[in-house]
């Protein structure tokens, strides 16, 4: 609920404080009831409740598949998430602590 332009403050899955304008711009929204196949590192930080750090951590190790887009010769660029790697390591990281092997 906002009043005036001032989000409510509530307290994050971090512990730490937010406003309800800031945890909206971190969700990521759905087009047509689907959700985004690909997804930016706070929409997926957000989504997954991982740390920025443990995200590219996931990353660095090959356990979830991530792109950067940007232009040729520009050092910076747009890190993206696919969201089914992470579903995907959520599910064997599970199995692996409660016993199961996955096939």
């Amino acid at each position: 609920m906002e009043a005036f332009g001032i989000g409510v403050l509530f307290r994050d899955y971090r512990g730490g404080m937010t406003t309800t304008s800031e945890a909206s711009h971190a969700a990521t929204p759905s087009v047509n009831g689907l959700a985004p196949e690909w997804i930016r590192v706070p929409q997926a930080c957000y989504r997954f409740s991982v740390s920025k750090s443990k995200l590219y951590e996931l990353i660095a190790s090959g356990h979830i598949e991530s792109i950067s887009l940007r232009e040729e010769g520009v050092a910076r660029g747009t890190r993206l998430i696919r969201c089914q790697s992470v579903r995907d390591y959520y599910e064997k990281l599970a199995a692996e602590q409660n016993g199961m092997t996955r096939p």
